[in-house]
């Protein structure tokens, strides 16, 4: 066992810092890794209770997600946590849905957060092989959320639902759930194994997703309009995640000609295509004013005030999608070095914690 081979620390190494703002080193999830190689050079932890604010370099802030960085902070209160706060934003989707008289089902959910409270318990216990039945049972709790809440994906893709975000955190809390079980139970193998898996089913639907969201014309995100709140850059690091080789260049050409297009069709309002095929997960036409519906530019200026919020679902989905990866690393590592959950979960800085800390840093030697 070479537990030496990992430190901690507060402060960002200077060669990180310049390694990510040269563009060699790329943040994915709770890991830095080199661009080319692929390989990790740094682990991410939050700080419980901080604020992080580390966009200019990291890039954390951009957008929320559901998980946290690294998979040690992910107890099952954590998980709990995370999961009322998606409970309040399907109790508000579901008070636009009751408009337009369509319904989510909202049953599945206490199973999840009942199966989340028997795990924490499972785990609290003295007798080891009490925790073990428990927690099997617990996984196969788990195993029925997620087969629920796949379909419940399947259904929302087929009618472009306004709750598809939502659902794609509850499954990746899922998977999250039954890893934090297997690495609390030493079942690495198995850890990885719902990993790999998770991360392949969140990744296809987020591509979904996004697709979608980026609607029939993705010109529309970076209209004058909305100059001051989506940048061509901001953008172009959706497009990459879709295609990895598309720089800002790339997707200026792409969007070149759909953007004249934009001005073509923006100037017969009567029968402006974009507007009538947005997807109802964006807007629906129940939302607009009844009166004078696609005739008026203020109805187009309503259509386009969403999309920076839009913006922020697809940034947000691409973050969790990209944290479930960089849980795949943290557990790599932890088999590489043949450390074990609770020594990776104690690891912390020597040094003193500064006031303003805001990451724990863990650099392989």
């Amino acid at each position: 066992m070479v537990v030496t081979s990992v430190n901690a620390t507060f402060d960002i190494p200077q060669k990180i810092a310049e390694g990510l703002a040269s563009g060699t080193l790329e943040r994915v999830g709770g890991v830095v890794r080199e661009v080319g190689s692929k390989r990790v050079v740094a682990w991410l932890r939050e700080i419980p209770n901080t604020s992080a604010n580390l966009e200019h370099i990291l890039y954390i802030n951009m957008a929320t997600s559901a998980l946290t960085l690294g998979v040690t902070l992910a107890g099952f209160t954590v998980i709990n946590h995370r999961l009322q706060n998606i409970e309040e934003h399907l109790k508000d989707i579901q008070t636009t849905l009751n408009k337009i008289d369509q319904k989510l089902d909202l049953s599945f959910y206490a199973k999840f957060r009942a199966a989340l409270d028997i795990a924490k318990k499972a785990f609290e216990m003295e007798n080891t092989e009490n925790c073990k039945a428990l927690a099997f049972q617990t996984i196969k709790s788990f195993a029925e959320s997620e087969h629920v809440y796949t379909q419940y994906l399947d259904q929302n893709l087929q009618i472009q639902g306004r709750a598809m975000h939502e659902y794609l955190s509850i499954l990746a809390l899922i998977y999250l759930a039954e890893t934090r079980c297997y690495l609390e139970l030493g079942e690495y193998s198995s850890a990885m194994e719902r990993l790999n898996e998770g991360y392949s089913k969140i990744q296809n639907y987020t591509r979904l997703y996004i697709e979608m969201l980026l609607t029939s014309n993705p010109a529309a995100y970076i209209t004058p309009f909305l100059k001051e709140e989506i940048s061509l850059s901001r953008l172009t690091r959706i497009y990459q995640w879709l295609d990895p080789s598309m720089g800002e260049g790339d997707v200026f050409e792409e969007l070149r000609s759909k953007l004249f297009k934009w001005h073509a069709d923006a100037s017969m309002l009567n029968g402006f295509r974009w507007l009538k095929e947005l997807p109802p997960a964006i807007l629906t036409e129940d939302e607009f004013e009844k009166k004078g519906y696609f005739q008026r530019s203020e109805q187009v200026e309503q259509a386009l005030s969403c999309l920076p919020k839009v913006m922020e679902r697809m940034e947000s989905a691409i973050e969790t999608c990209n944290r479930l990866n960089g849980y795949q690393a943290e557990v790599q590592t932890m088999e590489k070095f043949g450390i074990s959950f609770q020594e990776w979960l104690g690891l912390q800085p020597k040094e003193e914690k500064p006031e303003n800390a805001q990451m724990i840093f863990i650099l392989a030697a």
